[in-house]
This record gives structure tokens, C-alpha cells and sequence, in this order.
């Protein structure tokens, strides 16, 4: 049931960011300790909680709780084009493979879409493009109803590993969503 879930958006009000920067801090590191953050930021983009900070001032970024407090997830959309952005999302042990991610992630995508400008939605499209050897994230992005459009080889950059894999391209409408 979502009535168990928060979704906290991570935005400025009045010249304050909803979340201290300490807490937004403490979610990498939770990534960091469970082993999702290399998994997420696959290509290097973010190695430590100051780059993290630092990402999620710069994109629509999501904090999904249990209503106890204890996080569920983190979504965030960036690289926008036009009426289309990238998604991403990290959802934290314990939640995962549950009902709460299912409910996490179509929560967070009704938040995504529901923005409007000039009485428009300004996304129509949102883009998942993950490693094609995460076969986890494969089944999530497929599950989430994410419609997978084929694989470019060679064409993500694992910074970890140093060597490049394979992009599977996915996509999600707005209309599958919100129905309209």
C-alpha cells in the first residue's frame, strides 16, 4: 500500500533544500556500504557524497521512505531533451525485490509525469539506459513497464573495471502511466 510510503522531493523552498545535506550525504553512504553505489554510478559520474550531493541539486531527484523513516529508494531524472529526461533509480537491501520497490517506483514515475509547463506536461518520455550485463536492472526496468528497445555494444564506460559493456536503451510514455 502506498499510504506506507514517502516520497520526499529534493528541491530548494525559500532558499532551503528539503533534506540537510548531511542526510542526503547519509544515503550515499548507505549506497556505498551496501555496494550499489558503484552499480549505479557505473561510469564514475559520482565517487563520493560530495558528488552526490552535487548530482542531486542538478536533477529531479526523489527520496522514497517507508513513513518510519526507513529508506526505500532514490530516484532521478537528468539529461533533459525537449519533453524526455533519463531516469535512474537505486533501491536500498531490504526493500528490493519486494512490493515496496513495485510501489516505490510507480510512485516516483506518477510524481515524474505529473510536472506540467504552460499547461503541458513536460515529460513524455522517460529513457533507462543501464549495463546489458545487470540482468537485474533488466527485469526491474521491465517489471516498472519500461519497454526495452535493443542493446548498443560497448557503449557504456564501467570506470571501475576500466572497459566499456553494452547499453540496453528502455523507454516509458507518460500515457502508460497516467492514462492520458
Amino acid at each position: 500500500m502506498m499510504n506506507n510510503l514517502v516520497v520526499i522531493p529534493y528541491t530548494q523552498i525559500n532558499g532551503e533544500w528539503t533534506l540537510r545535506d548531511d542526510i542526503v550525504k547519509g544515503f550515499y553512504r548507505l549506497m556505498a556500504s551496501q555496494g550499489t553505489a558503484r552499480v549505479v554510478f557505473y561510469s564514475g559520474t559520482v565517487k563520493n557524497e560530495d558528488e552526490f550531493l552535487a548530482a542531486c541539486r542538478i536533477s529531479h531527484t526523489v527520496f522514497i521512505l517507508e513513513n518510519t523513516g526507513r529508506p526505500v529508494a532514490i530516484g532521478w531524472l537528468n539529461n533533459f531533451m525537449g519533453s524526455s529526461a533519463n531516469a535512474h533509480w537505486v533501491t536500498f537491501k531490504g526493500s528490493w525485490g519486494t512490493e515496496k520497490t513495485h510501489e516505490a517506483i510507480q510512485a516516483t514515475l506518477r510524481y515524474w509525469f505529473h510536472f506540467m509547463k504552460d499547461g503541458k506536461p513536460l515529460f513524455n518520455v522517460l529513457l533507462g539506459i543501464y549495463p546489458e550485463e545487470n540482468k537485474r536492472i533488466d527485469k526491474f526496468a521491465k517489471e516498472a513497464g519500461f519497454t526495452v528497445i535493443g542493446t548498443i555494444p560497448g557503449l557504456i564506460y564501467n570506470f571501475w573495471e576500466n572497459r566499456t559493456v553494452g547499453a540496453v536503451f528502455s523507454y516509458i510514455e507518460r500515457r502508460s502511466i497516467c492514462h492520458s
